[in-house]
């Protein structure tokens, strides 16, 4: 255990840093919001392996992909005026 989830969020200058670490992490413009989808689905995967999911599985290993694309769709018009 000890392992907690890593969420990436925008910071005031607009670029995407870990909300535990504050690094620079990569990130990708979607309709003018930042959105790191390395770092969705990494926190996808850990939220599937916390809940006791074989991530590997067949009908369960792009799950963290899809999730990651679906939320960058999700909020890709928060950027827009």
């Amino acid at each position: 255990r000890g392992r907690g989830l890593r969420l990436g969020v925008v910071s005031s200058v607009g670029t995407m840093t870990s909300a535990t670490d504050k690094t620079p992490a990569p990130s990708r413009d979607v309709g003018g919001v930042e959105v790191d989808r390395d770092e969705l689905e990494r926190s996808v995967r850990a939220m599937l392996q916390a809940l006791g999911e074989d991530v590997q599985r067949e009908g369960l290993a792009d799950t963290p992909k899809r999730v990651a694309k679906a939320m960058a769709f999700a909020v890709r018009g928060y950027g827009m005026s």
